[in-house]
């Protein structure tokens, strides 16, 4: 959310996943896009609600959220000098 995938589109990704019964079905690497270089304006780069990883066993329909992180306004710090004249 809030940007795009690093191949430049923003729909959904899928990957499917099948084995007999019993087999533990994981990702490959392949599988798991790249993101993260390619926030909108006013993003930097964020992270996964859970990281995709292909070591992991998905046993159930699984969704990996990817969100760029909102980018705060640097603070600004200024010294104000108050002249007064009196005449």
């Amino acid at each position: 959310m809030n940007g795009s995938w690093d191949d430049d589109t923003t729909a959904d990704k899928t990957a499917a996943l099948s084995g007999l019964e019993g087999d533990a079905l994981k990702l490959v690497a392949e599988q798991i896009p790249s993101v993260g270089s390619k926030p909108g304006e006013g993003y930097k780069a964020g992270s996964w609600d859970t990281e995709p990883s292909v070591d992991t066993a998905i046993t159930e329909e699984t969704t990996y959220t990817y969100t760029y992180a909102r980018k705060l306004h640097p603070q600004v710090t200024a010294n104000v000098i108050y002249l007064s004249r009196f005449l």
